[in-house]
């Protein structure tokens, strides 16, 4: 028994020294629990990843922070803490200068990212905070609430105070609100979509929901960013899950529960066409960069559609995937289309536009994939995973360069837009890494919960 106690205590000064280590340190400011001496690991991955405009930088969330990775390297540069609950989503603004983030804590923060310093804390949302977007220009931010929260508002980034919030009394009869919102290109105008969860008084007994034709769950509004008026709103989809403005801004394309995709005139609020063809959900809708090719998602389908003649081009029914495709993204220049797969799936799969064929498939994650995104240029692809690891790859071989490894979720990645600064969003701090030489920079604290997105600003 007196040995047992001795190699206790010997084990108990190993795991203390151990702290001292670069990999095994606190990277957080939390208080630890009753008892505990050291919290070792760097968060578990908890969202949607993000390169910096520029691709030297990757934004990656997690459950203790918003780590900022080298992008090149993959070495860390700086951990942004201060939400108090797990972070969603992290997003640089479009000049990079400027770090976005969304938590559980019902928070929105904004981080200064050269200095890693918390610019401005956006306060408001009652619940968790799913979806941020920039406008275009970086001066406006737009954020929809989840959960109980039933609203979406408008931020003046520069000043940190609200410019608009849309809350409708139908959204009381629901237990939860999910939104998908999006800027028009010239940021005039804000699209918000929404699905619902009712309440259990509204769920039929074999577990679908009611589809009460009082309840405009399934529409998309069109908002004036100048003036916080509805502009128009565009019916037909049974729960919205994804909307995109088409890169000249004319055309609004929206997927739903219902298996179709709606093409709608932006300046008539129109509709242009339905695209039928899907037997599930759309869960995510891309224009190509060019605004010639619409992809589209559904279960384990990937569709490109011409966006002129409003043709199927192709179907790919046979996309390898062995689960539901959850995103689909074109690259930079259009040449590759993404698409990702979820649960058991857990595989990124890239495609050549042109020929639609298979490029590469990119395994390794041993659970769910959150998010992809492209580095600024173009060169390489970051994925962020449940499996708490981000791992960097080749994008035109798909080979895996870097694996960045947590110890918890990663909701969310971006990178600036000189790329020289990775963003990486955790249960409340998000860090930030210079990605040239893979040091930490700054820990950017003040969220109390999970932080689920993060962008920077356009001047980064």
């Amino acid at each position: 028994m007196k040995n047992m106690r001795l190699f206790n205590v010997a084990l108990l000064l190993i795991c203390v020294l151990c702290v001292t280590d670069s990999r095994a340190q606190d990277h957080t400011r939390l208080s630890l629990p009753e008892g505990a001496i050291a919290r070792l690991g760097k968060g578990r991955i908890s969202g949607s990843i993000a390169y910096s405009p520029d691709g030297t930088r990757l934004a990656v969330p997690s459950t203790i922070g918003i780590w900022l990775y080298d992008a090149h390297t993959g070495t860390e540069v700086s951990l942004l803490t201060g939400h108090t609950r797990q972070v969603f989503s992290a997003m640089f603004s479009p000049d990079g200068t400027t770090l976005v983030s969304t938590s559980e804590d019902h928070t929105v923060r904004l981080w200064d990212v050269a200095t890693g310093q918390l610019k401005a804390s956006l306060e408001g949302h009652t619940d968790r905070v799913y979806s941020v977007v920039f406008s275009p220009d970086g001066k406006i931010l737009g954020t929809g609430g989840g959960g109980v929260d039933h609203t979406v508002r408008l931020w003046d980034v520069a000043t940190g105070q609200s410019k608009a919030k849309w809350e409708e009394d139908w959204y009381a009869a629901y237990a939860n609100i999910n939104y998908t919102v999006a800027f028009s290109p010239d940021g005039a105008t804000l699209a918000i979509g929404h699905w619902a969860e009712p309440a259990t008084t509204l769920a039929e007994a074999n577990g679908e929901w009611d589809n009460d034709p009082d309840i405009p769950y399934g529409t998309i509004e069109l908002w004036d960013t100048a003036t916080a008026q509805l502009k128009t709103t565009l019916e037909g989809h049974t729960h919205v899950v994804s909307v995109v403005f088409s890169p000249d801004g004319t055309i609004l394309a929206g997927g739903g529960w219902d298996g179709t995709i709606r093409l709608w005139d932006t300046a008539t609020g129109q509709l242009k066409t339905t695209l039928e063809g899907h037997t599930g959900h759309v869960f995510s809708v891309a224009f190509s960069p060019d605004g010639k090719t619409l992809a589209t998602a559904s279960q384990n389908v990937v569709r490109l559609w011409d966006v002129a003649t409003t043709q199927l081009k192709i179907s790919l029914e046979d996309s390898g995937h062995t689960a539901s495709i959850s995103s689909v993204k074109f690259s930079p220049d259009g040449k590759i289309l993404v698409s990702l797969g979820v649960w058991l799936d857990n595989t990124i799969r890239l495609w050549d536009v042109a020929s639609a064929q298979q490029k590469a498939t990119l395994e390794g994650h041993t659970d769910r994939v959150y998010s992809v995104v492209f580095s600024p240029d173009k060169t390489t692809l970051a994925s962020a995973s449940e499996d708490h690891t981000v791992r960097l790859w080749d994008a035109a071989t798909g080979q895996l360069k870097v694996t960045l490894k947590h110890m918890a979720s990663i909701s969310s990645v971006a990178f600036s837009p000189d790329g020289n600064t990775l963003a990486s969003g955790s249960q409340s701090e998000v860090w930030l890494w210079d990605v040239g030489t893979g040091q930490q920079k700054a820990t950017l604290e003040g969220h109390t919960e999970r932080v689920e997105s993060m962008a920077f600003s356009p001047d980064g």
